[in-house]
C-alpha cells in the first residue's frame, strides 16, 4: 500500500463483515485530519473521531487502522 488521497471502499486487511464500515469511516477521518479530504471540523476533532473508533476496539480493527496510518505516510509528499 502506498499514499493516496483517494477514500477506500472496503478495508485494506481482512476483518469481519460487521466491522467494514467502521473500518472505512476510521480511514475517512483519517484523510479529513490530514488534509486529504475537506472536512468543516477543526483537524484535531477528527483525531478525537479517529481515537474514540479505535481505542477500544477489537485488535482488527486496531491492525486495520494501523495499515491504513502505514499506508498514509508511505510515500506521502507532504511532510
Amino acid at each position: 500500500f502506498r499514499y493516496s488521497s483517494d477514500m477506500i471502499s472496503s478495508p485494506l486487511t481482512k476483518i469481519s463483515f460487521e466491522l467494514q464500515k467502521v473500518a472505512v469511516k476510521i480511514y475517512e477521518e483519517l484523510l479529513t485530519y490530514m488534509g486529504d479530504i475537506k472536512g468543516k471540523m477543526k483537524p484535531y476533532e477528527y483525531v478525537k473521531n479517529h481515537l474514540k473508533l479505535v481505542i477500544n476496539s477489537t485488535e482488527d480493527l486496531k491492525d486495520e487502522a494501523y495499515v491504513q496510518i502505514l499506508k498514509q505516510i508511505k510515500d506521502n509528499t507532504d511532510q
